[in-house]
């Protein structure tokens, strides 16, 4: 994989341009590339590939959009880049601080989905009935508000992320393509972790609670968390909630219980991440920072 990327900046008040190389050491696995356009710094942590996120420094304050997301550097100049389950192999990257602007491209790399067939799952939760549309409706539109969150204090997103549960085994990977109920197949943007019902699920970073909801039709309980830069975790099929809306949490804080509510047909908890609109693998972010 190609991971030399070049980068041009202008001053967009002068007809000025610059060049320069972003590279990143793959021998050490993982950390680094760097440099700049017309003085503006990009220094990235992670490997860019498809489903993992990059954290990533610049000027503070600057604004930066990859592909149709947006996003803005914090005072510290950190922001965060995610790359989704279908990324295209090429990440187009803009900057702009000022009158200053850089561009750069990022060869990502793929990832290949395992495909799995699901039976047994509750038949509403999978071809919903007329009658439940209105609160799936709801539903969604709780979802949709937690996933936009922005909590402009939260920095868990630069941390190590622990595993969610203390035993970790995993009963289906993140990504997989599935077919439910020999109904037509969808990605299954989570990773299944199997345990006992009442095993607690622990937040594997730091940040506030923005959905906390006992019952949803498909998810169950749900617990989602904005670890900052717009970097989401979900907690879905709890039986039993530990946390409330707007609750500030730490790494190993319990915030539920593993259940098999919603659309499930055994005990697990159902781990997910989303970055501004794209779906993300969790467990890359366990043990990085």
């Amino acid at each position: 994989m190609g991971l030399s990327s070049l980068v041009t900046g202008c001053d967009r008040g002068q007809a000025t341009s610059a060049t320069a190389h972003v590279t990143l050491d793959l021998a050490s696995s993982r950390r680094g590339a760097e440099r700049a356009g017309a003085g503006l710094p990009f220094r990235f942590s992670g490997i860019p590939q498809q489903s993992d996120r990059l954290i990533c420094t610049t000027v503070p304050g600057a604004s930066i959009s990859v592909d149709g997301a947006s996003t803005q550097a914090d005072s510290d100049g950190r922001f965060v880049l995610g790359f989704d389950r279908d990324a295209p192999p090429t990440a187009l990257i803009e900057i702009v601080s000022g009158t200053h602007s850089a561009r750069l491209s990022l060869d990502i790399a793929a990832r290949t989905s395992p495909a799995s067939q699901i039976e047994g799952l509750p038949e509403e939760t999978v071809n919903p009935p007329q009658g439940i549309l209105a609160r799936l409706e709801a539903e969604t539109a709780l979802k949709r508000a937690a996933f936009g969150s922005r909590n402009p204090i939260a920095r868990g997103f630069e941390e190590s992320f622990r595993w969610p549960l203390d035993i970790v085994r995993i009963t289906s990977p993140w990504g997989a393509t599935r077919r439910l109920n020999a109904a037509g197949e969808r990605p299954h943007y989570g990773v299944d972790l199997g345990a006992p019902i009442g095993t607690p699920i622990y937040a594997p970073a730091s940040g506030f609670v923005v959905l906390a909801q006992p019952d949803m039709l498909v998810e169950g309980g749900m617990v989602a968390i904005d670890h900052g830069q717009g970097l989401i975790t979900t907690y879905l099929h709890q039986e039993r909630l530990a946390v409330t809306v707007g609750q500030r949490v730490t790494p190993g804080m319990v915030i539920g219980y593993v259940g098999a509510r919603g659309r499930a047909t055994g005990p697990h908890l159902c781990w997910r991440m989303r970055w501004r609109g794209r779906n993300l693998d969790p467990t890359r972010a366990v043990g990085s920072s």
